[in-house]
């Protein structure tokens, strides 16, 4: 049965995913996972759960899963990223079915596990920049989207590293006249991704968000029209396993 939501991972952390994949709970809807990196896992995955090696960066894990994909939407994750049950999947594709669009990014609404707050609060200031709310602009984290609309965006940008091509995206979905919306479920970034000391986000994150900010959108402003300076720079067929295109990182 051809999956309805293909979840897509750049990973590397193999002792996750067995726990990671238990958080998706039952399945309420047809899904594959493709997970990305440079760790071969030593255990049989379930049936619905596809590995693909490769050691080129962290971005580009992202871009090699969605060009494997066959669901009809897609949910980009970390895999240190847990859903929070019950029924995360269904909930979330009956909610972005709602807005009756295919011009929509619908994100999960994050938070990290050592936070001090209770389970029903998330991270406001990823979703919110500067902390102020807007039902124009959700910075995405675990976002749901039409596959076909992800390819008709042009995929992920070859200038980001490992972090910042969700919220690129993400702007060029408000500039494509789309909208951008945070749902009611919840993702727990574990302490992997939340310490500082070994998170890719941490190693990468200065230098993919001036790629955002200050090349692609220098003049954004959530009350002013989104508009990207630059042309998008996809990424090719050509060596994608093999060979990192665009400014080169490392798996950390």
């Amino acid at each position: 049965m051809k999956p309805t939501i293909s979840i897509l991972g750049s990973a590397a952390r193999p002792n996750l995913w067995l726990d990671w994949y238990k958080s998706i709970g039952d399945n309420q809807i047809p899904f594959e996972v493709i997970f990305v990196g440079p760790n071969r896992p030593n255990f049989q995955l379930p049936d619905n759960f596809y590995f693909i090696e490769s050691h080129v960066k962290p971005m580009q894990c992202i871009e090699i899963a969605a060009r494997n994909a066959s669901g009809e939407c897609l949910i980009p994750v970390a895999d240190d990223m847990f859903f929070e049950p019950p029924n995360p999947l269904g909930t979330l594709y009956t909610d972005f079915l709602s807005y009756n669009t295919e011009k929509l990014m619908l994100s999960c609404r994050l938070r990290c596990s050592n936070a001090k707050d209770s389970v029903k609060t998330y991270d406001k200031a990823i979703h919110f920049p500067g902390g102020t709310t807007t039902e124009d602009v959700v910075m995405p984290a675990g976002f749901l989207m039409y596959n076909s609309y992800y390819k008709y965006l042009g995929g992920a940008d070859v200038n980001f590293i490992a972090t910042y091509f969700d919220v690129d995206l993400c702007f060029r979905v408000i500039e494509d006249g789309g909208i951008t919306k945070l749902s009611d479920i919840y993702t727990v970034e574990h302490v992997f991704r939340c310490d500082t000391t070994k998170s890719l986000y941490a190693a990468y994150h200065i230098i993919d968000r001036e790629i955002t900010l200050k090349r692609l959108w220098p003049m954004l402003d959530i009350n002013t029209e989104f508009k990207r300076s630059a042309v998008l720079e996809p990424y090719m067929d050509n060596n994608i396993l093999t060979e990192s295109q665009g400014p080169k990182g490392k798996w950390v």
